[in-house]
């Protein structure tokens, strides 16, 4: 009964007559309470993958763009957010690419829709604004959405630390100059807010702000993720709000990058909250991110205060080019102990990997063995085998989903038999539904 309902209906449906901020949208109390997100079930499978867009794409990206979602201005709104959830339950990272301008307000309706229906199982996501140049100049558009999963719950926990007073609302007249000059202040002095918008005006204006605002924080070293959730208005019209959250740059390793540099980064960004995701293209630039990140993690070891690092791996291209090397590389702060617990246990099993590898009997060995709750790592040194070991993880994680299962890892220098430093990639098993 879903597929036929009104924007209106699902957006009831999915908050309750509450509103989307909690409050009753009255007298300014939009923080007063927490909403609830009640999802609407999925579309029925076969409608998964149904591809509901008025738009010739170029074959090849017909069959093998799993994680990618095209959207135009006259689709189906409940069955491609059921596309995207399906999609962000497979990978970690998922892009969504509105064709024109026009599509703005129906890809933000579309995303909204799709985090109502994974909340449930206790995922969330946030989206970044990607460019064209970051998509290589070969899609339709000038700028994408690009969605990261969420499994520890960061994305609500910030959402409901927005205060009330740090709410905008935004509507087809909007300035998105002045607007995003907002936004980079309220960013500056380390609070979070959200926009109030309805229309696909005022949807176009905010997407404009965030762009700009982008653009007034990049200098110092900060970026933008966002959430989006629907909610009611004062006369009980569908708006959707979009919180903004600040977080760390993301690190891009190139041939030149310092690796003590980029690990200070990494450890400040973890020491904060809310560190930067780390990408790297070539099999060199991808050891050196591995490599930040376990010096990162030495440097934590030296604080008093015990906290780690959890880092979900991922290659957004691999789904049509399996020998892409550019990564991506999400990274999550965990309190306590437990990562260097697990990774000095005696129990821990390794499996050696080379350039030669065949990386499907190692991620399929990697993932029985995630299966039957064993600790295992992953030992590599050298470019080429650690880019497989990488991968090895990303194909595991893909084994997994079946059972349920997710995988992270956490990198850390070690000593070979022969006295040649490697780099060993624990394996961090999490459980997400």
């Amino acid at each position: 009964d879903k597929l036929d309902m009104t924007l209106d209906e699902l957006a009831w449906d999915a908050v309750g007559p509450i509103g989307g901020r909690g409050g009753d949208w009255t007298g300014g109390s939009a923080r007063s309470g927490y909403k609830s997100r009640n999802s609407a079930p999925y579309p029925p499978e076969e409608d998964w993958h149904s591809w509901s867009y008025h738009y010739e794409r170029p074959k090849q990206w017909i069959q093998e763009d799993k994680n990618l979602c095209y959207i135009g201005r006259d689709v189906d709104v409940n069955r491609v957010a059921g596309r995207v959830a399906h999609g962000l339950r497979s990978h970690s990272t998922y892009t969504v690419i509105p064709l024109d301008w026009d599509c703005v307000w129906t890809t933000l309706k579309v995303m909204a829709l799709a985090r109502s229906y994974i909340t449930p199982d206790n995922l969330d996501f946030s989206f970044e604004l990607v460019d064209n140049e970051y998509l290589d100049g070969r899609l339709p558009a000038d700028f994408a959405y690009e969605l990261s999963i969420d499994t520890d719950n960061w994305v609500e926990e910030a959402e409901n630390g927005i205060l009330p007073s740090d709410e905008n609302y935004v509507s087809g007249s909007s300035e998105p100059g002045k607007m995003a000059g907002r936004i980079a202040n309220i960013i500056r002095e380390d609070r979070d807010l959200f926009l109030s918008l309805s229309g696909p005006p005022a949807g176009q204006q905010a997407v404009q702000s965030l762009q700009y605002a982008k653009t007034y924080i990049k200098e110092e070293g900060r970026d933008l993720h966002c959430a989006l959730s629907f909610g009611k208005s004062e006369k009980m019209a569908s708006i959707v709000h979009i919180s903004i959250f600040k977080v760390f740059s993301a690190c891009r390793v190139s041939n030149t990058t310092d690796i003590h540099g980029i690990a200070g980064y990494v450890a400040r960004g973890i020491r904060e909250g809310r560190p930067p995701c780390v990408r790297a293209i070539g099999a060199t630039n991808l050891n050196t991110a591995v490599k930040a990140v376990a010096l990162a993690r030495t440097f934590l070891n030296e604080d008093k205060e015990r906290i780690d690092v959890a880092c979900r791996v991922d290659f957004p291209e691999y789904c049509y080019n399996p020998e892409t090397l550019k990564m991506k590389m999400n990274l999550t702060r965990i309190a306590g102990e437990g990562v260097r617990n697990m990774s000095n246990s005696k129990a821990t099993l390794p499996l050696y990997v080379s350039g030669n590898t065949q990386k499907e009997k190692v991620a399929g060995a990697l993932a029985n063995r995630v299966r039957n709750r064993r600790q295992v790592f992953l030992a590599a040194m050298g470019p080429q085998p650690v880019s497989v070991s990488l991968k090895c993880i990303l194909l595991a994680n893909r084994f997994l989903i079946e059972d349920s299962m997710r995988i992270r890892m956490a990198p850390e220098f070690a000593d070979s038999e022969k006295g040649a430093s490697c780099l060993c990639l624990h394996i961090l098993p999490e459980l997400w539904v």
